[in-house]
C-alpha cells in the first residue's frame, strides 16, 4: 500500500497463503505489473478468499471453492488424513521437466479450474489423483465432520497447480507475463517441503517465472542430523540406567568373580 506498483526491478512476486483479501490497489498493482510482463506466483488456501478471483479468471484460472479429499491409504502415509493428497506433477512443462514420477504431497489443497473462454489455455502443472475429489462442505472437512463424496462433486483427476504464459504487445520477442497458481501454499513451508518432491516442485515453478531455466533440476537430498525428542519420564528412565544401574552392576558383576576366583 505504500507503493502505487510493483518495484520495477523484481524478478517474480509471490503472493503465498493469503489470510484476507488483497485490496484493490494491490490487486491493480499486481494486473499492471503482469501486463508489464511482470512473473506472479499466487499459492492460494482452502476457505480463504484472497480477493485474487478476477485476476486470476483474466488468465483463464478459476480457483473452485472446495477441499482437495483422496482417501487412498497412500495419502494418508504424509498427512494423517485425507486432506492431505498425493497429487503428480505433469511432465509436458518446462517448470516439472523431470519430475515425472514423483509425488507430491499438498496439504489442505483447493482445486483449479481451466477456463474454457480463455484467450490462452493455462497448462496444468499437477494432478489429483482418479481416487480424489473436490469436497464442497469445506468448513465440515476442517471440523473434523465425516466426509463423503457426494453428487455433482468433481472427481479426480483434476489440477492442483497451473501455469500460464502471455506474450506482451509492445515489447521485444520473447518477452512475456508468466503466471503461476497453485490450490495449496502449505506444501514447501518447514513441515513438508522434504516430503516427496515438493521442495523442488516449488523452486522450479520459482525459477520457470523467473525465466532462469538452469535453476530447473530434481535437487539432491540433503542429509540432515536425525532428532530424537524424549520424555521426561524417559530421560529419567534413561539416567538411571547408565548413571546408577549399570555402574552398580558392573561393580557387583567384578565382585562376583573376585570372590569366585577367591575361593578356588
Amino acid at each position: 500500500l505504500e507503493r502505487p506498483e510493483v518495484p520495477a526491478d523484481a524478478t517474480a512476486v509471490i503472493a503465498a497463503g493469503a489470510r484476507k483479501p488483497f485490496l484493490e490497489p494491490e490487486v491493480k498493482a499486481l494486473r499492471a505489473w503482469l501486463e508489464r510482463g511482470g512473473k506472479l506466483g499466487v499459492y492460494l488456501e482452502p476457505g480463504v478468499d484472497a480477493g485474487l478471483d478476477a485476476l486470476l479468471g483474466e488468465w483463464g484460472i478459476e480457483a473452485g471453492d472446495d477441499l482437495v479429499v483422496d482417501p487412498s491409504p497412500v495419502s494418508r502415509l504424509f498427512g494423517g488424513s485425507a486432506s492431505t493428497p498425493l497429487v503428480a506433477p505433469t511432465r509436458e512443462h518446462p517448470a516439472t521437466k523431470g519430475m515425472e514420477g514423483t509425488g507430491l504431497a499438498f496439504p489442505t489443497a483447493r482445486s483449479l479450474v481451466a477456463l474454457t473462454a480463455a484467450t490462452v489455455p493455462p497448462f496444468p502443472l499437477a494432478l489429483a489423483a482418479e481416487s480424489a475429489w473436490a469436497e464442497r462442505d469445506v468448513a465440515g472437512a476442517f471440523s473434523g465432520k465425516p466426509i463423503r463424496q457426494d453428487a455433482g462433486e468433481r472427481r479426480g483427476p483434476f489440477p492442483v497447480a497451473m501455469a500460464a504464459s502471455r506474450a506482451v504487445p509492445g515489447e521485444p520477442a520473447g518477452r512475456e507475463a508468466r503466471l503461476v497458481v497453485a490450490g495449496d501454499s502449505e506444501f514447501f513451508d518447514d513441515r513438508y517441503q522434504q516430503v516427496l518432491g515438493n521442495l523442488d516442485f516449488f523452486l522450479n515453478g520459482v525459477a520457470w517465472l523467473g525465466e532462469q531455466p538452469d535453476r530447473i533440476t530434481i535437487r539432491p537430498r540433503a542429509r540432515e542430523g536425525s532428532r530424537l525428542f524424549l520424555t521426561e519420564a524417559q530421560v529419567s528412565a534413561i539416567r538411571f540406567l547408565t548413571v546408577d544401574a549399570l555402574p552398580v552392576a558392573l561393580f557387583g558383576l567384578g565382585l562376583a568373580v573376585w570372590l569366585v576366583r577367591r575361593s578356588r
